[in-house]
């Protein structure tokens, strides 16, 4: 996952962007507001067209020839992306700099009342209701040249779906060796003056301009004080939760009534005092997956792109017993666990803390395996 995000928004993307006929210099299909990564900044109304038809009315349209290769030359499906009726409203905004960006000043994680500070060099803001949005900012320290690091800003409070955000980057961020100023990209000049610019997507990234520097502006945010600007609007929670609701409504029929379609196979492990008894094994669950845990697999999804019921398949699953619940009256309380990046449910058997969780409590624990994110997959990691 980490390469594909370096690959979507670093140098490679500017050379994913193929050739342009239009007099600015930037590719057809790419940012006009960029110029450093194709895609940047992001997100952005560049890759978003109306659309009546979804619970926004808009709905993402990333071209293909922006689309980059990762670094393992594998492209980016963008099929799946382009059912969104909006941007994730907890993702990062991202955007690059010939200059780097100096992390001097850039508000932090340890102190979060920074970004919403009246002279924060960086304001995000619900363009509608005028809020501020906190964040911390950073230089992605992974890339060792300063003009291909990105500025990550990163949200501390979950944008409002269906909502409609703007990012404005003030002249008091500096490049990289802490005194040069940022440009300014030659597409937010003209925007910001109210000009034309000659490039294929600048009227998607114009078409609220008034409307955000308002916006800015009656939060204190003077246009002539920007470098950057630039909006979004965030998907619905209709569309976020659609394919857990659809799996949802698939699969508990498919369990059968009181999981009568469910079996387990549970193999006893080595005893641990004070723990009455400790399992691993696998389970019946419903399948949406095109082929199980392995690496390559993804959901599996219908003509109209929802998630797909292909029958059953056998899930990990982990569970303590702590001595006590002989007699403990009942019902016994049962925790779901969930295990930390990389982890497993199985290796948190042996966990010293989860066993004093159980045995204290009196809970009985059981985990499973969130795929993607085991111990199993950290092969795949740079």
């Amino acid at each position: 996952m980490r390469k594909l995000c370096l690959a979507l928004v670093g140098a490679a993307a500017v050379a994913a962007c193929g050739q342009s006929d239009n007099t600015s210099g930037v590719p057809d299909q790419c940012n006009p507001l960029g110029g450093a990564g194709c895609m940047l900044p992001w997100p952005s109304m560049a890759y978003i067209d109306a659309d009546s038809s979804t619970a926004t009315g808009f709905k993402l349209d990333p071209p293909l020839d922006a689309m980059p290769k990762n670094v393992d030359n594998a492209s980016i499906d963008f099929t799946h992306f382009g059912a969104w009726d909006g941007f994730s409203p907890s993702g990062p905004m991202l955007v690059q700099f010939d200059t780097g960006v100096g992390s001097a000043n850039l508000p932090g994680w340890m102190d979060p009342d920074a970004s919403l500070a009246a002279d924060s060099p960086i304001v995000v803001i619900n363009v509608d209701t005028g809020d501020r949005l906190p964040f911390f900012a950073e230089v992605d320290a992974n890339i060792p040249d300063p003009s291909k690091a990105n500025l990550i800003i990163r949200p501390l409070a979950r944008e409002q779906p269906s909502g409609h955000y703007a990012v404005a980057l003030r002249n008091t961020l500096v490049g990289a060796d802490g005194s040069t100023p940022l440009p300014i990209p030659p597409a937010f000049a003209a925007m910001r003056d109210g000009k034309s610019y000659d490039h294929p997507l600048f009227s998607k990234i114009a078409k609220n301009a008034d409307q955000m520097f308002t916006a800015f502006s009656n939060a204190g945010v003077d246009k002539s004080d920007m470098v950057l600007a630039w909006d979004w609007v965030t998907a619905s929670d209709a569309f976020l939760q659609t394919d857990l609701t659809t799996m949802r409504d698939t699969a508990i029929p498919a369990m059968g009534a009181n999981g009568a379609n469910l079996t387990f196979v549970a193999t006893p492990q080595t005893p641990i005092t004070g723990i009455l008894n400790t399992y691993l094994g696998t389970f019946k669950s419903p399948n949406f997956l095109t082929d199980g845990e392995n690496d390559d697999s993804i959901i599996v999804r219908d003509a109209t792109g929802k998630p797909m019921l292909t029958g059953m398949r056998d899930a990990n699953f982990a569970a303590l017993v702590p001595d006590c619940v002989m007699n403990q009256p009942l019902p016994r309380p049962t925790i779901i666990f969930g295990h930390g990046l990389f982890g497993s449910a199985a290796e948190y058997l042996t966990n010293g803390t989860v066993q004093a969780l159980a045995m204290q409590y009196c809970f009985v624990i059981i985990a499973g395996d969130f795929i993607g994110l085991t111990s199993r997959q950290v092969q795949l990691a740079p």
